[in-house]
Formats: structure tokens, sequence, C-alpha cells
């Protein structure tokens, strides 16, 4: 698992906390649809790269929110093409954090490399890409509430 931190995300959610009390609930729209973006990325990275060969793992990539409920994800990853459903996007107003990744056990020797294979990263590269979009997402919303 990656942890990463974003710089200014402290600073908009203490804005947003100052304008309302639906910050929580803002953030958390913002970080769902950051998560989905990512999730969108890597997969989309995956196929660039040439990773992609039954596309087992690209359909595995899903994002959850703190509840660890799943937000996106594709049929394979869901299990609907035995008989389940694809996840709904849903959120929890007090989520301040999402989950992207995989279950697939070989995704660490795709994204990281072997000694015998080139790493072919795409879940970090999905997430730097997203950082500052995430911050100015948020930015966006406290502008609309201090109008």
């Amino acid at each position: 698992m990656i942890d990463t931190s974003i710089e200014g995300l402290e600073r908009a959610m203490a804005r947003l906390r100052e304008i309302g009390g639906q910050a929580d609930e803002i953030a958390g729209r913002e970080i769902v649809a950051s998560a989905v973006a990512v999730q969108a990325r890597a997969k989309q990275i995956l196929t660039e790269t040439a990773a992609v060969d039954t596309g087992r793992l690209r359909n595995s990539i899903a994002a959850a929110d703190t509840e660890d409920q799943v937000v996106s994800a594709s049929s394979q990853a869901t299990g609907a093409d035995e008989g389940g459903v694809e996840a709904p996007n849903r959120l929890s107003a007090a989520t301040r954090n999402a989950t992207i990744g995989t279950n697939v056990e070989y995704a660490p020797k795709i994204h990281y490399g072997t000694r015998r294979m080139p790493a072919r990263p795409f879940l970090v590269p999905a997430v730097e890409e997203e950082r500052p979009r995430l911050v100015e997402r948020l930015e966006k919303a406290v502008k609309r509430f201090e109008r």
C-alpha cells in the first residue's frame, strides 16, 4: 500500500470548516472524485504501457472510502461476472481518505518490476498526477462557499 499526503489539503480543509458545517461532506466528495480519477488513470497507464495481457489487473483496480466501501470498481473486481453487480458510487459524509488498489497478486511485479522484467508503474504516477487536481477541487469548493 502506498500512503500519500497532499500539500495544501489541510489548509483547504481549514478554510472549508471556517465557511460552513458541510466541510467534511464536500471534502469527502472531492476526495472520492480524485480516487475515481486515479483509478481511471492507473487503468489507462496500464493500457498505454502494454502491461495488459488478459485485462485482469486493469479490471481489478478499485477505489474505496475509509469504511472500505467500494465507490468505484469494474464488474470483474466486484464479481459481476459471477452474478454480482457493479458497485455504485457512494460516499459517507465523513470520508477524508480513499484507497485505490488491486487484489491481483502479481500487481507489485508489474508496478515495481522484477530481475527479469522492467518496472511498469501505474498506480504511483496516477496518484502523483491527481494530487494537485484535488487541491484545486477543494480550493474551488471554498470559493463557491465564499460567494
